[in-house]
């Protein structure tokens, strides 16, 4: 060593030495602390802020739950697969019925048949048929002329309680027939 280096490492021993025995070196060994004494009891309030956290040395798992502000939604994941096929409904378990109506079974020439629901349900579809004694005369034969809905408001959105269809033959019919009416009705 030289002669330098020598005499300032024997100067920095010699005041180590004075300071750890003097009142200022035992201060400053209660100064210097040991790798992770200090916990939340030694700190003051407002003491630890933002520019002394180290980043990226926070993870979630240090907070609490709704500590920490939602990200954005990430990209929707592939679907699952297709459950189980639930039982089929049937018009009961829906609350549907069906309501037919007739007219008389003679050789009139105009006929008509009321199908109407019961109080509570509305008709949202109708039908209609034709009985017919025997297929002579088919130029004559009666036919659906009309058919009108009952108690039936469109402005106000509400459905009809039922029809009234109307039919009547082409010229004279001589065989007897008659006309029926079908509703299906659900709840209102």
């Amino acid at each position: 060593m030289s002669r330098r280096t020598t005499i300032a490492f024997v100067a920095g021993i010699a005041i180590a030495f004075l300071l750890g025995v003097s009142p200022l070196g035992r201060a400053a060994e209660r100064l210097v602390l040991p790798p992770n004494s200090v916990g939340t009891a030694q700190l003051k309030n407002g003491a630890v802020t933002g520019s002394k956290i180290k980043r990226g040395s926070l993870t979630p798992a240090l907070f609490r739950g709704g500590q920490l502000p939602a990200g954005p939604a990430g990209p929707a994941g592939a679907p699952g697969p297709a459950g189980p096929a639930g039982p089929a409904g049937t018009a009961a378990s829906l609350g549907l019925q069906l309501v037919g109506g007739e007219s008389g079974f003679d050789n009139s020439a105009k006929k008509n048949a009321t199908a109407s629901c019961p109080v509570g349900k509305r008709a949202i579809s109708w039908s209609w048929s034709i009985q017919l004694v025997t297929t002579n005369n088919p130029n004559t034969a009666p036919g659906l002329s009309g058919i009108s809905a009952i108690d039936f408001d469109p402005a106000s959105g509400r459905l009809p309680s039922g029809y009234t269809v109307f039919a009547e033959t082409s010229g004279f019919y001589p065989d007897s027939w008659k006309l029926f009416a079908y509703v299906t009705c659900a709840a209102s």
